[in-house]
């Protein structure tokens, strides 16, 4: 089935993938991102600073919009596959085999969302498989 097949391509559609796969996936591996957070904090001087300083430095990622907040209950998705896409890419699980998501165990109390304004134009003229479109590119 073509979309079924299409998950296992999405990485390899844009050019930007190869520079910065190996980088991504050191640091969203899953002994990165779960485990019990350690008892010692490091003091935060000022949170109103702090969120500051994120927001300053989206901007100067050329990020349109970006807020720091609260983390609500209904907004979390799952960004795991069940069984994980690796298992798919070294078939170990056949193509055939239903996937969905992975229960949500991690529950995190605070978001940074950022927003990149497209033109219209600029998306008509996206084929899909480059990276002018990157959220379109996975439809």
């Amino acid at each position: 089935d073509k979309a079924q097949a299409g998950i296992l391509t999405t990485m390899l559609r844009s050019p930007m993938v190869a520079p910065f796969a190996g980088a991504i996936g050191a640091i969203s591996a899953p002994a990165m991102l779960t485990g019990k957070p350690s008892p010692r904090k490091l003091p935060i001087p000022d949170p109103e600073q702090m969120s500051q300083h994120i927001k300053d430095f989206a901007y100067y990622l050329r990020v349109d919009e970006v807020g720091v907040g609260n983390m609500p209950d209904y907004a979390y998705y799952a960004s795991q596959m069940a069984p994980p896409l690796a298992a798919y890419l070294t078939k170990a699980v056949p193509q055939s085999v239903p996937y969905g998501k992975a229960p949500i165990t991690d529950k995190m109390p605070y978001v940074i969302c950022m927003s990149v304004q497209m033109h219209l134009e600029t998306w008509l003229a996206s084929t899909g498989y480059d990276s002018m479109g990157v959220a379109q590119s996975n439809r």
